[in-house]
């Protein structure tokens, strides 16, 4: 398993509701495996955002 800490910043965490949380994925997990954990767990508008390119992102 693997643990990734989010943060959410302006906007994003205003529509996640919060601005960090870790999420725990099994190995081999993708980018977009965490997507959608976090449109499960925690806003279906981010994951749609995401999807739809309405919504853009950086992994730093």
């Amino acid at each position: 398993m693997i643990r990734i800490k989010t943060v959410f910043l302006a906007r994003a965490g205003d529509i996640v509701g919060k601005h960090v949380h870790e999420f725990t994925l099994p190995e081999g997990s993708t980018l977009k495996d965490l997507i959608r954990e976090i449109g499960v767990k925690l806003s279906k508008r981010f994951y749609e955002g995401v999807i739809n390119g309405r919504l853009i992102f950086s992994i730093f």
